[in-house]
């Protein structure tokens, strides 16, 4: 199982717990810190030759003095040229940081104060930010904001130490502007705004250092967990011998209006390869002909009227509505129509959009069986009535919030997807670490309904197909992406790769 990553609250009681006010186990803290740092300068960045360290004031300034230090004292051996800018204040006399900077300048590293340089301008080929740490909090001092914006327009890779500076450790948004570093060595613990949506792309490749803490230390503050395909791929069913496919359930798929029956197509096709049983596509008529080309296991039903009569004839164990579903009225029948269906339901994409219109003109009541939700942040800001850019910029508190809304699982995509419990609270949401970029693309959404889908229909809870099935449809991204690029990865890659990841499992 990979780290946890904290709230900024949990780091600072951690933090509290193991220093407890001893000046000299908060300065011995800080020695690691610089050293962790300046090993992995080192590995992460071999051919910087002059490196420039641009440090604030606080606790974060003093790992940077104690790295610079440290290069300046094997500079001979290493053949690299250190300078520290600073600034603001000096630290305070008597505090860790303190005497990281007497540490530095007793090493002879050249020290500068920024505002001597009539406007910093980075001469280097790495730099490292050392400015801010995890105690910013409103909106920064002109003289930070103008030395983030330096540091983004250098041409040098940038290293940040502890997390990007400007950055909120809790949401990884910023009222101003937010170091965007090629690396991030972070300290005890990750920030859990590091590690999704915009905080994701600032932080760059990602270190945790521990700093030596035991794992007691963590034992009043678990974090929230962090998962990969490979801890999640033994929660699927076991094929038995006198295996039939009555065991491994059925799923309706409901979606595919005018002009978007490939979601609902896909959909369908994602559920079969992850092992359902039985699959059913209720879409308009038109597709039908498109669907069975494409996928003949698929059962594929025509719907233009009455629903509800073709749905009581179905009797899936669970049921996706939403891919390609749309927003007009046929969409808005077929919703409707399944509200009172007693079976597990997933909601994706224009059923979300229909549900958030609950507050609108327009009424669609939400299914009584709703189990499991997957908006994008669009969405999401649909069903919260809000601005897009609120779910953005703290994405956890929104998906909190989502959860007991809509008394549903919830998977809020993006960078770092994040999947909650609908009967838990905002510390037990969980992490997807795996997917690329090139995953953003249309159709990629309903790969990966189709998939959960598939897995809750064939028996898995609505936490335990979710979490299974966002990071094994993040898997086979990544697989796809290795062997064709990001840049030309199209959501039936994706779909392509998921029996290379599921064949070990037999």
């Amino acid at each position: 199982m990979l780290e946890r990553v904290y709230s900024r609250a949990s780091i600072l009681a951690i933090e509290e717990r193991v220093i407890g006010g001893d000046s000299e186990i908060a300065f011995e803290l800080m020695r690691r810190a610089g050293t962790a740092a300046y090993r992995l300068m080192l590995e992460r960045f071999p051919e910087a030759r002059r490196i420039q360290v641009l440090c604030g004031s606080g606790n974060n300034a003093g790992d940077g003095y104690v790295l610079a230090a440290l290069a300046e004292a094997e500079s001979e051996a290493t053949g690299k040229r250190i300078e520290v800018l600073r600034v603001g204040r000096l630290p305070k006399s008597g505090h860790a940081a303190w005497h990281a900077y007497k540490m530095a300048q007793e090493a002879g590293v050249s020290i500068v104060q920024a505002k001597e340089t009539n406007g910093i301008v980075f001469e280097a080929d790495l730099v490292v930010d050392a400015l801010l740490g995890t105690g910013v909090g409103g909106a920064l001092r002109s003289s930070f904001a103008e030395a983030i914006q330096a540091i983004n327009a250098s041409p040098a890779k940038i290293l940040s130490l502890d997390i990007p500076s400007g950055m909120n450790p809790d949401t990884g948004s910023a009222e101003g502007v937010i170091v965007q570093a090629d690396a991030t060595i972070t300290f005890i613990g990750a920030k859990r705004g590091m590690v999704t949506g915009g905080g994701k792309a600032a932080t760059g490749s990602l270190v945790v250092d521990r700093l030596g803490l035991s794992d007691a230390d963590y034992d009043a503050h678990p974090g929230h967990r962090q998962f990969r395909w490979e801890d999640v791929r033994t929660w699927l069913p076991r094929l038995e011998a006198d295996a039939h496919k009555h065991q491994f359930g059925h799923l309706l798929v409901i979606g595919g209006d005018f002009g978007m029956g490939g979601a609902a197509i896909m959909a369908a096709q994602s559920a079969l390869r992850v092992g359902t049983g039985l699959v059913s596509l209720m879409t308009r008529p038109e597709h039908i002909a498109a669907a069975l080309a494409v996928c003949p296991e698929v059962m594929v039903i025509g719907v233009s009227e009455y629903p509800q009569e073709i749905l009581e004839a179905q009797k899936p164990n669970a049921l996706l509505i939403g891919p390609g579903l749309g927003e007009g009225e046929w969409g808005e029948r077929l919703l409707q129509a399944v509200a009172e269906v007693d079976v597990p339901m997933l909601a994706d994409g224009s059923a979300l959009t229909l549900m958030g219109e609950q507050l609108g003109a327009r009424r669609v009541n939400k299914p009584n069986k709703l189990a499991v939700i997957t908006p994008h942040p669009g969405e999401a800001a649909r069903l919260l009535g809000c601005g897009t850019r609120d779910v953005s910029e703290d994405r956890f508190t929104a998906t909190a919030e989502l959860c007991h809304k809509m008394e549903a699982v919830t998977l809020l995509k993006g960078a770092g997807s994040l999947i909650a419990d609908a009967h838990g609270d905002e510390s037990d949401i969980s992490i997807c670490v795996q997917g690329n970029p090139g995953m953003a693309t249309a159709g990629s959404g309903d790969v990966l309904a189709g998939i959960i889908g598939g897995l809750l229909a064939q028996g898995r809870t609505p936490m335990e197909a979710t979490l299974c099935g966002t990071c094994l449809h993040a898997a086979s991204g990544d697989l796809a992406a290795r062997d064709l690029g990001q840049r030309s990865l199209n959501a039936t890659d994706i779909l392509s790769r998921l029996p290379e990841l599921l064949r070990d499992l037999d």
